[in-house]
């Protein structure tokens, strides 16, 4: 898995943006370090610049932060009626 950060598409910023704003529960799907995906119900609060790569951070149920670099998100879709 690269580990060099590639740029979303700037309506996708926008929409994990107005997630957060909006404070809506993802369903969400994304790829770690080692290309292991993994699938989990968090709610996104932040999205953080480090070293040149963006991050959603996120809250599981449990409320433990989660940092997921933007690239990687394989899908995100708000659950509905949460």
């Amino acid at each position: 898995m690269s580990d060099q950060y590639r740029p979303i598409d700037c309506n996708l910023h926008s929409q994990y943006e107005l997630y957060i704003m909006h404070k809506e529960l993802l369903r969400m799907a994304w790829l770690d370090e080692r290309g292991q995906e993994h699938l989990d119900l968090l709610m996104p609060t932040d999205i953080r610049t480090e070293l040149g790569a963006e991050y959603l951070i996120c809250e599981n149920n449990h409320d433990m932060a989660t940092k997921i670099r933007l690239d990687r998100i394989v899908r995100a879709a708000p659950v509905k009626g949460a």
